[in-house]
């Protein structure tokens, strides 16, 4: 029995010392939200005179790196022969240079979102520093807004950068910037510890290639100023007239001409905006017709014969009115069994517009139906009527006089005064139009235009004010900046009328060199878009109701913007 007893008592004391020993991870407590602070920094921030090439950083916890290589922002930017590597030890991050720091130089470091917890993910705050290889630091500054051109938006996560403006080849369709940093939330930067000296700035949406320099791709968007900063008598400029915009840089070209059925397709490369045709030999002007698509051109012979060779210069532009111009042959075969492209087509204006109610009740339509192939030049007039009241059963027909074919056969103009107290609604049935290819155009039971009714809509009123700016145009748009609804130009008291309820912006296109339209401007060139202003209300329209004295000041905006 002692001796049972001495074991058990051995027992409980060593399962109690294992109790007392063991440590457990302790449950529950408050969420770690504490991002990772910087405690020890070599060289120091503010540092002067720094020979070295290596920077450490020490944590007050272990920290995690997110694509340091492509997150850490060193300004100005190093030379592509000084790469760093780096070396994170739990809470210790180790950067070393290939190559020495040029002398007499600020650098910044930026580490932005690089470096988080372990635990939670909190990411480092403010993460940056400065030092100089001389003995002073440079402390000069660039800060300013950026937007996109159109809708006022900020330019989120973007890059800023300024190049040196002295020369020539360093530009941001040619070289990566000098200094550069990235916009916040608000579309706000800061360019700090700059040198003296006069600057070239741009900004660039985040692109695809992550390279920060604008390759032309019509999906980029850059801005830009056409003057440059002036840093060599003043201590800091403010920049608030950066606008986003796209700039489609690659030049328009055709490819060869081929074979697609019984058609020719000639294709460009890129989308086409305008385009001519001209055959060597004229006959070939009725015989051959032809229709454009987004980026190619569709060729059609009007009837199922051979030719020879035809002789034809090709003229195609883009959006912005650069042209190319092909001389060539091309040459159709006759086909055993013709296979029609199907027939589609569309009405202008869309169905579901509105007139603004005339008091003599009666209404030019002007109306075009567009077509995805020519057509043959006849109309099957019982087949299409429109009718102007609720008691109209049958439906009033129309006259060969009314409709107007291009010379190209894809669009006919329906022009023709009509009266009504009610609506305007067509009903087209099978076979109103006939293709070059003999199929028919698809029935459209209803096209339905209506008469407004004053009741059901508001107005908004005002004053454009300035004596800087004497054209312009005045757009009433949605809430969302999408939609331009109605466009009124030069008029310094505006009225918008029988507008939609719903939320409206307004928007002025500032024609600043008075040639009568507004300019998007040209990269190329260096030339910048022309101003826009954007009124900072949002109009809550309301049936019946009137909305007047909103003031638009474009000098006030210049100012502020020069500010």
């Amino acid at each position: 029995m002692k001796v049972i007893h001495k074991v058990i008592h051995t027992i409980f004391v060593i399962v109690l010392f294992s109790a007392c020993a063991s440590v457990g991870t302790p449950t529950g407590g408050p969420k770690d939200e504490k991002p990772p602070v910087l405690v020890n920094l070599s060289p120091e921030d503010q540092s002067l005179n720094y020979k070295g090439k290596t920077i450490t950083l020490e944590f007050d916890e272990f920290v995690e790196l997110k694509n340091i290589k492509q997150g850490l922002l060193i300004t100005p930017t190093l030379d592509k022969d000084n790469d760093y590597e780096y070396k994170l030890l739990k809470n210790k991050l180790i950067l070393t240079f290939k190559k020495d720091f040029d002398a007499n130089t600020t650098y910044v470091f930026d580490f932005g979102e690089v470096v988080s917890d372990i635990t939670e993910k909190n990411k480092a705050e403010e993460l940056k520093f400065a030092f100089s290889t001389g003995a002073t630091i440079d402390s000069l500054f660039i800060e300013g807004t950026v937007k996109n051109l159109m809708d006022d938006k900020p330019l989120i996560k973007g890059m800023v950068g300024i190049y040196n403006a002295a020369i020539d080849t360093l530009d941001i369709d040619k070289s990566k910037p000098l200094y550069y940093t990235t916009t916040d939330s608000l579309g706000s930067f800061r360019l700090r510890n700059l040198r003296v000296g006069k600057y070239k700035i741009y900004a660039l949406l985040e692109d695809k290639k992550k390279d920060n320099m604008f390759n032309g791709d019509i999906d980029e968007k850059v801005a830009f100023l056409d003057s440059t900063i002036d840093l060599t008598q003043r201590p800091f400029v403010i920049v608030n007239e950066l606008r986003l915009s796209t700039f489609d840089l690659k030049p328009i070209r055709l490819l060869n001409p081929k074979k697609n059925r019984h058609y020719i397709e000639w294709k460009a490369s890129k989308d086409i905006q305008e385009y001519e045709v001209k055959f060597l030999d004229s006959k070939y002007d009725t015989s051959i017709l032809h229709v454009k698509e987004k980026d190619f051109v569709r060729f059609f012979h009007t009837s199922n014969t051979p030719t020879d060779s035809v002789e034809l210069i090709f003229t195609v532009r883009d959006s912005l009115s650069n042209s190319y111009i092909d001389t060539a042959k091309i040459k159709f075969e006759q086909v055993e069994k013709l296979r029609p492209m199907g027939l589609s087509y569309y009405e202008y204006p869309k169905s579901g517009f509105a007139f603004q109610p005339r008091k003599d009740s009666t209404y030019q339509l002007n109306m075009t139906f567009r077509f995805n192939k020519p057509m043959k030049p006849i109309v099957n007039l019982d087949s299409i009527f429109y009718k102007v009241s609720q008691k109209d059963t049958v439906g009033k027909k129309l006259d060969s006089a009314d409709f107007e074919w291009n010379k190209r056969m894809t669009e006919v103009r329906l022009s023709k005064k009509i009266f009504s107290k009610e609506f305007i609604n067509f009903t087209l049935k099978k076979g109103v139009f006939t293709s070059i290819e003999s199929d028919s155009s698809s029935p459209r039971p209803m096209i339905a235009y209506n008469i407004l009714k004053p009741e059901e809509f508001g107005t908004i009123s005002g004053q454009v004010k300035s004596e800087r700016y004497k054209m312009y145009k005045i757009q009433l748009m949605d809430e969302n900046w999408q939609n331009v609804e109605q466009e009124i130009v030069n008029t310094g008291n505006f009225k918008f009328s029988y507008v939609k309820a719903g939320k409206k912006r307004i928007r002025v296109l500032i024609d600043e060199n008075g040639d009568g339209k507004w300019e998007k401007g040209n990269f190329k060139d260096r030339i910048p878009p022309e101003k826009i202003f954007f009124f900072k209300e949002i109009i809550e329209v309301k049936p019946n109701w009137d909305y007047e004295d909103n003031l638009i000041d474009l000098d006030r905006e210049g100012q502020e913007e020069e500010e």
